[in-house]
């Protein structure tokens, strides 16, 4: 992908991860030293592609990193670890994992890696910047073909993509799925109108009368297939949060 960030696909695509989830290694050919970057699913074969990427270009693996805990980023993680001695990091609570702290360099040598927190699609959602490369490693807060879910704070989405929109003036985004983010600032620009009409949406059914999230949820998607369900109420479950945030004058 750049000359010190390698790409592999995970195999587990599905409906909810596309193609499957992309595993990035990030290394330093002068130390000598990387890390890899959502391992993504528990598949011995994938394990063994990772580890054979790194010592195809002469790296040992010094941490593994994680964007965010839904399985489909971190189920691989402790094998890998298991394997090379390395941590596990993130800024979620597993057992084991060494926390990641907002703005933290990871050292590499000639590389960094600075850790940005982006909660929104998570809690715990974090992107990695790479200024040597022009490049940040995105998770899921910002992806190419469509929105991500906001199963954690609204508000701190919002947050998140300012954050992003800054880094990607001068930076490509790497997301969690799909392919490279290039015009990052305006598909944040897109996905940041959309959430905030969504949220505008919110306010005019509370307006109306309309409370709880059944009611919201049963007014804004009427007919909504049982397999995007989830997904929705998670997302009017943050919007109402939201909105009683905004009442209360907590800023967004």
């Amino acid at each position: 992908m750049t000359p010190h960030v390698v790409h592999l696909l995970a195999p587990n695509a599905h409906m909810w991860t596309w193609e499957g989830t992309n595993t990035w290694l990030v290394g330093s050919d002068q130390t000598r030293r990387c890390a890899v970057v959502d391992p993504g699913t528990r598949d011995p074969a994938h394990h063994r592609a990772v580890m054979d990427a790194a010592a195809g270009r002469g790296w040992s693996i010094d941490t593994v990193l994680v964007t965010h805990g839904h399985v489909d980023h971190l189920d691989g993680a402790d094998e890998i670890a298991a394997a090379t001695g390395a941590p596990v990091r993130g800024r979620g609570t597993r057992p084991g994992e060494v926390p990641l702290r907002d703005g933290e360099l990871i050292d590499l040598g000639d590389v960094r890696i600075e850790v940005v927190a982006t909660p929104g699609h998570t809690d715990d959602s974090t992107a990695f910047h790479i200024p040597a490369d022009a490049c940040v490693l995105s998770g899921d807060t910002v992806l190419h073909r469509r929105s991500s879910a906001i199963e954690g704070s609204l508000s701190g989405f919002l947050r998140s993509a300012a954050r992003l929109r800054a880094l990607a003036r001068t930076a490509v985004l790497l997301p969690g799925h799909g392919p490279a983010v290039e015009d990052a600032a305006g598909v944040l620009d897109r996905v940041v109108n959309l959430r905030r009409g969504q949220a505008e949406q919110v306010r005019a059914c509370l307006d109306r009368g309309v409370t709880g999230e059944d009611a919201v949820l049963a007014d804004l998607y009427p007919g909504l297939p049982s397999a995007r369900m989830p997904a929705a109420r998670m997302l009017v479950r943050s919007l109402l949060q939201h909105a009683e945030s905004s009442k209360e004058g907590n800023p967004s």
